[in-house]
């Protein structure tokens, strides 16, 4: 499966995908997406259109804006950053 910049992406149930991050350190896709913005975790198989054997919707991540991964330093563990707008 290859993505395009532009292109509209359904995954999870066919919601729209607003967002996606690799992490190719622990074999997982960060999503975000849904009508809510939410941040799901799926298996890296998905990207070779293998479905998914689980989907994770991580907590207290309705109306996320952004999300970020990557290592704090060489050879850490992968971190996620999720900015959810709060009032």
């Amino acid at each position: 499966m290859s993505i395009l910049k532009g292109m509209i992406v359904r995954a999870s149930d066919s919601k729209k995908v607003y967002q996606i991050d690799l992490i190719p350190k622990e074999k997982m896709v960060a999503l975000l997406c849904g009508r809510t913005r939410q941040v799901h975790l799926q298996p890296w198989a998905v990207l070779d259109g293998v479905e998914g054997s689980f989907d994770i919707k991580m907590t207290e991540t309705k109306g996320c804006q952004a999300l970020c991964t990557g290592v704090l330093r060489p050879g850490g563990p992968a971190c996620l950053l999720a900015a959810v707008k709060r009032q």
